[in-house]
């Protein structure tokens, strides 16, 4: 069996262990949520619940998937970081899950917006984006394969939240809220 996450990976394992302490999910959900607490989580097990549970395919379960990983994030966001080993991680399972450009989105558009308000908020309180801040929101926006648009959308108020209370723009990485025709006067 051949699984792309680690199994020394105890930030994993502990995510998945308190998921269904949190999250109430279906048999056959948490039978895959369990795939992925062992790291034992590959096409073929993945297949084995669906066919126990006859369920045709994995899509059949997206709206639950989704609802899984946004578990996940949520827990990994405790520390307002995104480690490259959570990204990994969640691109691997978004493809076991064939989770799609989009379906964040569409599908759970609130739920990313609650999550990213609280980022945002965090990011934007200091009226000040640095490196590791700015670096963060592009895995934010990674992890919910948003479009730069769909992205902006999201952090246009928090931006104007900060301009409001006297930020300086030019240290807000906001240089896409300016349109070349407005003039920032100094």
């Amino acid at each position: 069996m051949n699984t792309a996450l680690s199994k020394n990976d105890l930030e994993l394992r502990k995510a998945f262990e308190t998921i269904p302490s949190i999250k109430q999910l279906s048999n056959s959900v948490l039978e895959i949520s369990q795939l992925v607490f062992t790291c034992e989580i590959s096409r073929e097990t993945i297949q084995d619940v669906l066919d126990k549970h006859q369920i045709e395919n994995i899509t059949s379960l997206k709206e639950e998937l989704l609802d899984l990983l946004i578990a996940y994030v949520n827990l990994i966001l405790d520390d307002h970081i995104v480690s490259e080993s959570e990204r990994f991680n969640i691109e691997i399972l978004k493809k076991y899950f064939r989770i799609k450009e989009g379906d964040f989105y569409t599908h759970r558009y609130s739920e990313i917006e609650n999550i990213l308000h609280r980022q945002f908020e965090r990011i934007y309180s200091d009226n000040d984006v640095n490196l590791e801040e700015a670096i963060h929101k592009v895995a934010l926006q990674e992890v919910f394969d948003l479009s730069y648009d769909q992205f902006e959308e999201f952090k246009q108020n928090e931006i104007s939240r900060a301009i409001e209370q006297g930020a300086d723009a030019t240290t807000l990485d906001i240089a896409s809220l300016y349109k070349p025709e407005d003039k920032i006067e100094e």
